[in-house]
């Protein structure tokens, strides 16, 4: 096998009863639940619900972020990608001038564990100011408990950058199958959206698909 490389990802934040060689086993979707433990997951296909505002939307409270640029109300709840600007709400959610980094989150708090399946972003809604902004680029965070944070990796061990938006309001949805056999879905209670890089202003509306855990 010379020339190749085996790549075994790094699991730390799983409760469910799941085994490394069951998980390493699945080269697909359908082999990889067939070989499930204790943990109840939908078929992918069924599996593609918009947790954050779709038909059962979270809470306002449950939309927070590292920082926000408040004073203009660019706040949390505007990153709904429901929000289009259209009754007079600001855009998105836009990151704190003076917070401007690598490190600034937009966190869904689905208020259960749930299968995760995809990503979904836009930019910000032009919202009679007309300023292009968005993010390009991201990395995914997921955890149980808002304490113990695991990044998306691939199988390596390398972070996933997501590639972002290339405009204001084009939904660019990034599917996790594929981009990991170890991890096709995540299983999490609480998102986080970190962008990395952005157009003009890291500027966003976010969600994420998937469904209830165990239904």
């Amino acid at each position: 096998m010379s020339g190749s490389i085996l790549c075994v990802a790094t699991i730390t934040s799983y409760t469910e009863a799941m085994t490394r060689r069951q998980l390493a086993a699945g080269t697909s979707w359908n082999l990889w639940v067939s070989q499930k433990n204790s943990v109840s997951v939908p078929d992918i296909q069924q599996c593609q619900n918009l947790l954050v505002s779709g038909n059962n939307p979270i809470p306002d409270s449950h939309i927070t972020a590292s920082s926000s640029f408040a004073m203009f109300g660019f706040t949390p709840q505007h990153s709904r990608l429901t929000n289009d600007a259209s009754s007079g709400t600001l855009g998105g959610w836009a990151v704190d001038g003076g917070s401007i980094n690598t490190n600034q989150w937009l966190q869904f708090d689905l208020g259960s564990k749930h299968v995760i399946t995809a990503v979904v972003t836009k930019g910000r809604a032009l919202d009679g100011h007309n300023h292009y902004q968005w993010v390009t680029s991201y990395k995914l965070h997921f955890s149980s408990d808002a304490v113990t944070w695991t990044t998306y990796q691939t199988e390596c061990g390398s972070d996933v950058v997501f590639q972002g938006n290339t405009d204001t309001n084009t939904l660019k949805q990034n599917t996790l199958q594929g981009l990991n056999k170890m991890m096709p879905v995540i299983f999490a209670r609480y998102v986080r959206i970190n962008p990395q890089t952005f157009h003009n202003y890291p500027t966003m509306r976010g969600d994420v698909l998937g469904c209830v855990l165990g239904t």
